[in-house]
């Protein structure tokens, strides 16, 4: 039996347990434990370390479900089917939101995909490389309205149903077993828009936006110049220059890569 072979095994071995009596083909007893439970000691190990790396990049939806449920209803079977693809354990669970929304078929889907979807960005948002900021003092008015803009890389937008946003706050305010006896926090339903970024001291922020202002930064977020965003802009205009001046203060404006 070559290397290879048993590395795959081992592997495969991490994810499923195998019956009892297959480790003593690929794996010798040791003094006080058979084949099998040196194998099961890394199996539990492997799930456990993946449970909690999952765990702190879903901070929500651990709290939403209580430990043993999010392990069990959302982590074990996700995991089955996308095990880990890369080193780093800060990109584990970049496909957990679109997987809920095709293999989690309870009534509050919707709900738990966008709590997924949150997390993930807010996740991203403080891992994600920055920008140069546009320099735009440098900047005459004409070239200020022609300049491409580009949305830092760490900023996601969401157009949501629900204050979203403002429950996980209140969510995360608690560990994940306070909210085993406590009531969940309420959704206000109605049309709400956010932007999760990073500060410019480095830590994940949420800001709540007007429509208008959600809408300006879709179109900047595809790199189209200012003056083209405000002749596409149907709403009101007078806010534009406060929005602008914020988004300026918070470094969220850049030069795009060039292609």
């Amino acid at each position: 039996m070559s290397l290879a072979e048993v590395q795959q095994w081992f592997g495969s071995s991490l994810q499923r347990l195998p019956e009892r009596d297959e480790p003593e083909l690929y794996l010798e007893p040791s003094l006080e434990l058979t084949a099998y439970e040196r194998l099961e000691i890394y199996h539990n190990q492997y799930w456990l370390r993946l449970f909690k790396a999952l765990a702190t990049n879903f901070p929500t939806l651990i709290r939403l479900f209580g430990q043993g449920a999010f392990e069990e209803t959302l982590a074990r079977p996700y995991l089955l089917d996308h095990p880990p693809s890369h080193f780093s354990l800060h990109k584990l669970g970049d496909q957990l939101s679109p997987w809920i929304e095709t293999h989690y078929d309870r009534d509050d889907r919707a709900l738990v995909r966008t709590f997924a979807a949150l997390d993930w960005a807010a996740n991203q948002a403080a891992l994600a490389a920055a920008w140069t900021p546009i320099d735009f003092a440098s900047l005459g008015a004409t070239e200020m309205l022609e300049h491409p803009i580009g949305l830092q890389p760490y900023i996601h937008l969401f157009a949501l149903n629900a204050n979203y946003l403002d429950c996980r706050e209140l969510f995360l305010e608690k560990g994940v077993e306070a909210w085993n006896t406590l009531p969940f926090p309420r959704l206000t339903w109605g049309e709400h828009f956010y932007a999760i970024s990073r500060s410019q001291k480095g830590g994940v922020v949420y800001k709540a936006l007007a429509k208008g202002e959600y809408q300006l930064l879709q179109m900047l977020q595809e790199h189209i110049p200012i003056g083209v965003a405000c002749e596409r802009y149907s709403g009101e205009t007078q806010e534009i220059s406060l929005w602008f001046a914020d988004w300026v203060s918070r470094g969220w404006l850049a030069n795009p890569p060039s292609e």
